[in-house]
């Protein structure tokens, strides 16, 4: 099934390239705000926060929202290039790129172990630009 929210992403927070010192603020945000997201379920929370541990080192630092649906978007934008992933409730992975005219969009299932699915490191790759 395709993401319909894949197309607002564009409006996430410019990324950042330092090594992922930014994974606990990031996990902090998401155990603190999750307090107030009613929508989110704390399995989702436990996803979303193992998914942050699983990615690489060099990722930019993404923005990090929840939808109404009881999900967590995690969204990275280099101008034309941007990439979002949506950690399900169920821990499976949404995830949706656009790359000037070339886009990658999809689900896959996740197992919450340290490697993420090849079709997520690719868009988190080429929206970094191939840097990790």
């Amino acid at each position: 099934m395709v993401n319909d929210r894949a197309m607002v992403w564009v409006y996430s927070k410019q990324a950042d390239h330092r090594p992922n010192g930014w994974a606990e603020d990031v996990k902090a945000h998401i155990r603190t705000r999750s307090e107030t997201w009613s929508d989110v379920s704390a399995d989702t929370v436990e996803h979303a926060l193992s998914f942050v541990d699983a990615l690489p080192p060099g990722t930019g630092e993404p923005n990090v929202e929840p939808t109404p649906q009881g999900e967590i978007d995690f969204a990275w934008d280099n101008g034309d290039r941007t990439f979002g992933v949506v950690v399900e409730p169920s821990g499976e992975l949404g995830f949706a790129g656009m790359y000037g005219k070339v886009n990658l969009y999809g689900n896959v299932p996740w197992n919450n172990k340290n490697d993420l699915p090849e079709f997520v490191m690719i868009g988190i790759r080429w929206v970094h630009g191939n840097d990790l």
